[in-house]
């Protein structure tokens, strides 16, 4: 999936930065002088990320009508950032923060945002307006092989290592011997975010855990469940009320400027919030960027 905005690219010189220089060039950015034309800002990561970047492209693409992005297939967070390290990408979109190796290594992170973390399932079947946590813990663990009066449970699982895996098991201490438990039944493991929302999408009976930015983005395309009587709004997430949540970082790389800063000032501005919560994003920048 390529998406490209034109617009004239600016001077991108990089040069080794932080997570507070980051902070300062979303909040205090100066347009520099344009050079290198057309070199598309290329972004990538998480796929709840892609989905989200998409968004905020297209949003500040009517504003900037010359811009020019690369917006792929998602990587997933690990895939962006490395491609980030290794100068194949301007911008990867993280659902974990960096570690201290790649820190040292000059990428700089930044918590955008948070989604509600949320439970979705086929369109046609089951047909679940609400989901307990006793009824997920059932499913993990196996006691569950069927709906009731429908087909066969297709829990879609990440992997081991993924950050929605590890959000699964923090939810309860039998979500966490479920997920365990749950390797070893069911064969069905998507790579990436939009892996496991195409595989709910198709699969009649199929469930999974899964940032709201998916669903959001069709919303017809599956079921979205209430957890515990909960609905996963933006609302409920800011109050507490809801308690699920998966966060999103921005990385970068060295010093951004020119047309890859003045991105990342939008995305960090009012306009640039209001389309990230529509896209399912609370934003958590502080107050200074917008």
């Amino acid at each position: 999936m390529n998406y490209r905005y034109r617009k004239g690219a600016q001077n991108m010189h990089l040069h080794r930065i932080g997570a507070a220089a980051l902070f300062l060039v979303l909040s205090l950015f100066v347009i520099t002088t344009p050079s290198h034309a057309d070199a598309p800002i290329r972004v990538n990561g998480t796929g709840s990320g892609v989905v989200l970047m998409k968004a905020l492209v297209e949003a500040y693409a009517k504003e900037n009508p010359q811009a020019v992005f690369d917006l792929q297939k998602s990587l997933g967070s690990s895939g962006a950032i490395k491609a980030l390290g290794k100068g194949a990408l301007d911008i990867a979109v993280s659902a974990r923060p960096l570690t201290a190796k790649e820190s040292g290594e000059g990428l700089a992170g930044l918590e955008y945002g948070r989604t509600p973390f949320v439970v979705i399932t086929n369109r046609k079947y089951p047909h679940l307006a609400e989901i307990r946590h006793e009824l997920l813990e059932s499913i993990f663990n196996g006691r569950m092989a069927a709906w009731p009066n429908g087909p066969t449970v297709r829990l879609i699982l990440r992997p081991l290592d993924d950050v929605d895996t590890k959000l699964t098991r923090a939810m309860s201490p039998e979500m966490d011997q479920g997920v365990t438990a749950s390797h070893e039944h069911y064969p069905i493991v998507a790579i990436t975010d939009a892996d496991a929302f195409e595989m709910v999408k198709k699969t009649p009976g199929a469930i999974t855990l899964i940032g709201l930015v998916m669903p959001l983005s069709e919303p017809r395309a599956v079921r979205l469940a209430k957890l515990d009587g909960v609905e996963p709004t933006l609302k409920n997430l800011a109050s507490g009320k809801y308690r699920y949540y998966k966060e999103i970082f921005i990385v970068t790389k060295g010093q951004p400027a020119g047309a890859l800063a003045d991105f990342l000032k939008f995305i960090a501005s009012s306009k640039g919030r209001a389309v990230a919560a529509r896209s399912g994003v609370l934003v958590t920048l502080p107050a200074k960027a917008k």
